[in-house]
């Protein structure tokens, strides 16, 4: 898995890191709150292509995700486990469970 600087540089690239079957597994909208970065929005379509939103475009998310921009990028490098994040509250789920659940199995060692 890759490194990033920061979770903006993740949601910039998160596009070449997710396959379009990947995608379509996670079909929905999903908001990632990172504190001491912004909120992302992200909508994961049934055609296998993704679109990112700014902080008030007015898309309503399915789940929304919140963490600490540090927490959030030792997630999505492979140093911590999304349910191991989760269980020490360092990842905060509100909304959709199910949704939660596909997301972290592809951050969970779904990136190519």
């Amino acid at each position: 898995m890759a490194e990033y600087a920061s979770a903006r540089e993740y949601f910039e690239k998160m596009r070449e890191e997710l396959d379009a079957e990947q995608i379509r597994q996670l079909r929905g909208t999903y908001e990632f709150d990172i504190r001491d970065a912004g909120r992302f929005i992200v909508r994961f379509n049934e055609d296998g292509t993704l679109e990112v939103f700014d902080e008030g475009s007015g898309v309503e998310p399915d789940c929304t995700l919140m963490a600490k921009e540090k927490d959030w990028l030792s997630i999505v490098s492979g140093k911590t486990k999304p349910m191991s994040a989760f269980m020490t509250n360092k990842l905060k789920v509100k909304g959709s469970l199910g949704k939660a659940m596909k997301l972290q199995k592809v951050l969970d060692g779904g990136s190519r």
